[in-house]
């Protein structure tokens, strides 16, 4: 049975069955023993603020797992065999962050032709700034463009694919195209990166 005590206390306390589910003290700190459960979606909490101010509510989180996977903007004949196709990702409120492990085991192409990019994040991208993703270690890309170091991974706006760049010192930055790559040999990416929704 539902009972509120004080048990001799300033504080108030919810018990069910006997057993303490919700706290509040005197300084109005409150203690619950469970998760919060909106009875609504799209509900929230306003953080750090004492009045319902809307760049404060945080109202969305979500973690879960996505499948990446390359293309080449005009597919033709290519095929991609995978050892590894892990997307792990965080939403926080319209934040996304995410890591990939991607990885072939065959690729090989004869009429394929384009930009390389890697599809299948799970929420499309929006037209705000975008921050770079970061790829560490690699291996199988074989021409980073005119003397290009760097390799880089940037959302496309309202998309959720992933282009794949190259840059280096006063360098601007090149989308990767099939030259890129060489028929018969095998990718190996580790990406991590964020990006807005």
């Amino acid at each position: 049975d539902l009972a509120i005590d004080t048990q001799g206390s300033t504080d108030i306390i919810f018990k069910d069955g006997g057993s303490e589910n919700m706290r509040i003290s005197a300084a109005g700190a409150v203690t619950i023993t469970d998760n919060l459960v909106f009875s609504t979606a799209a509900k929230g909490v306003y953080l750090g603020v004492t009045s319902a101010t809307a760049a404060n509510l945080l109202d969305d989180y979500e973690e879960g797992d996505f499948t990446p996977a390359f293309t080449y903007a005009t597919a033709g004949n290519q095929s991609f065999a995978y050892g590894a196709q892990t997307g792990k990702y965080t939403k926080i409120g319209r934040m996304v962050h995410y890591g990939i492990q991607i990885t072939t085991t065959t690729h090989t192409y004869s009429t394929a032709a384009g930009t390389l990019t890697i599809t299948g994040l799970p929420f499309a991208a929006s037209g705000a700034i975008n921050q770079p993703g970061s790829i560490a270690p690699f291996s199988g890309i074989t021409d980073f463009i005119g003397g290009r170091t760097v390799l880089s991974v940037r959302p496309f706006a309202g998309n959720t694919s992933l282009t794949l760049s190259a840059y280096g010192s006063n360098l601007n930055s090149n989308s990767l195209s099939i030259a890129s790559t060489t028929t018969g040999t095998n990718i190996d990416l580790y990406i991590s990166g964020s990006y807005l929704v």
